[in-house]
């Protein structure tokens, strides 16, 4: 009995992780966006309230955005890097997996895992660098470098 009331708990606090991260269904969801090709874009659009970092992705594939792998480069108020180690900008590394994210021809702000806990002491807002995303159809696409 003890197993199962242990184990009920577990599930009960996994599925409110799951869902405190999907996506944030107000301003844009039903934004469309051309179809073309040409990639996912990922942009920072603000950190709310709870301090999660809310990014606005645009889909221009011609499959679901399932994943994505990105580098969080966090940002003072001045719009400026910290310094970590190697002289490189202060960032996290983030994998983000959400069946069906944002479908393509869609552009939507999105909730992500990513928190200001998790940035160094000062951090206002993040610029995001797509490193590879995942679609639905098993294809991957990686941006150009620049």
């Amino acid at each position: 009995m003890k197993n199962k009331l242990t184990f009920g708990i577990f599930a009960l606090i996994i599925t409110g992780m799951l869902f405190s991260c999907n996506s944030n269904k107000k301003n844009n969801e039903n934004e469309k966006v051309a179809v073309d090709g040409s990639g996912i874009e990922i942009v920072f659009k603000e950190v709310n309230e709870d301090g999660d970092i809310v990014v606005t992705i645009s889909n221009h594939m011609e499959s679901n955005l399932n994943e994505f792998y990105a580098k969080v480069i966090w940002l003072d108020e001045n719009g400026n890097t910290f310094e970590g180690f190697g002289e490189e900008p202060d960032y996290f590394p983030v994998q983000q997996i959400d069946k069906n994210m944002v479908l393509s021809g869609e552009k939507k702000d999105f909730t992500t895992m990513m928190n200001l806990e998790l940035a160094p002491k000062g951090t206002k807002s993040a610029k995001i660098e797509l490193i590879y995303a995942k679609l639905a159809d098993k294809t991957e696409w990686t941006p150009e470098k620049q």
